[in-house]
């Protein structure tokens, strides 16, 4: 005798089968997955940088106006390599606004300013003196000299070579750069050249080869590139153009060789690549013709009244007929008088 069992236990067996199966659980996860939802602007991001040891280095606020469009815009942040916080500030619009703070490596605030549409408003800053610290190797040498607010470097700095040449020259602020800084090659050509606002680098930046050729030109925002950089080879061939927004490269780069032959084109958006642009063909050049005495030269092609091109005297035009007459019947030829027929039968016989 057969056991009868009811439908909905026949029912929940079978799902329960379907459900031990393989790949069936991911198979239903698969289908509950929502899409990820469409990207929508307006919209706010973060953006940020690190140290070399991947520490927080700078993170700021962006306003996405469409995927072509973005503007600083909100909280920015810049922090010291041990962590503590070095700068506070907001943008509206790429434009400084609102109160900024300055810290030093141990929290102590450095500088407050308000920020105006073309100037700042101090609110605290400070200048201290004290007498020149210089700093040496055990073998005497002088490595750097300057003046210090407590134990933090504080004034103008000269930092030199082993062999007494300046090495980089610039001003702090209780530790933390401010202004101006030049570096140097060995032989006393400049390196680079750029400006430090409070420890973060703000405004043109400059780099050049130890015989004085540019090697790199470019401007800093408040830490990350901005605008238009460019390279150079040693020779003062251009190396590299583009343009860097918020740190990240955008729209066309291009690249050349030593001898300025341009060897590649690519396009960036919001600093991933997204195309390799094909190189311009270079245009052809006709090789010259050796002048032979025995050959007619070629002139320009004429064109008769009514349009027609009329061959040029060339081996090929000798050869070809004349070209017909557009617009018009060809005119028949002039009937024979009678003494040009006696002539012409005088000439038969």
């Amino acid at each position: 005798m057969r056991t009868r069992f009811p439908i909905p236990l026949l029912v929940l067996a079978a799902l329960l089968t379907l459900q031990a199966l393989p790949g069936a659980n991911s198979a239903g996860a698969a289908r509950r997955q929502k899409a990820p939802p469409p990207l929508t602007y307006p919209r706010v991001e973060w953006r940020s940088t690190q140290y070399d040891n991947g520490k927080l280095q700078t993170e700021w606020q962006v306003l996405l106006k469409s995927p072509e469009e973005s503007a600083r815009n909100g909280i920015f942040r810049r922090y010291h390599p041990n962590g503590r916080l070095a700068l506070l500030g907001s943008y509206r619009d790429n434009e400084p606004a609102g109160v900024w703070s300055w810290m030093d490596d141990r929290g102590n605030l450095l500088r407050q300013a308000r920020q105006r549409e073309d100037y700042e408003d101090e609110i605290k800053g400070e200048e201290t003196r004290s007498p020149l610290s210089i700093f040496r190797t055990p073998a005497g040498i002088a490595t750097a000299e300057g003046q210090m607010k407590a134990d933090a470097p504080h004034g103008h700095w000269v930092f030199y070579f082993p062999n007494g040449a300046p090495k980089a020259e610039g001003n702090f602020l209780t530790g933390t750069a401010d202004g101006e800084w030049n570096y140097y090659h060995p032989n006393g050509q400049i390196d680079r050249q750029m400006r430090f606002v409070l420890g973060v680098p703000n405004g043109d930046y400059r780099g050049a080869y130890p015989d004085g050729q540019e090697r790199e030109r470019g401007r800093f925002d408040q830490g990350v590139r901005a605008g238009v950089w460019r390279s150079w080879h040693p020779n003062g061939e251009l190396k590299d153009e583009g343009e860097y927004a918020q740190d990240r490269k955008v729209g066309e780069w291009r690249t050349w060789s030593a001898d300025g032959k341009l060897v590649r084109r690519t396009l960036y958006r919001d600093g991933t690549l997204a195309a390799e642009l094909p190189l311009p063909q270079p245009v052809p050049v006709k090789e010259p013709v050796i002048p032979d005495e025995n050959r007619l030269p070629i002139p320009p092609h004429l064109f008769d009244e009514n349009g027609g091109k009329i061959p040029r005297y060339d081996e090929d035009a000798l050869q070809a007929p004349p070209p017909p007459l557009r617009g018009k019947r060809a005119p028949k030829p002039a009937p024979l008088s009678q003494w040009e027929n006696a002539d012409r039968a005088d000439g038969q016989q």
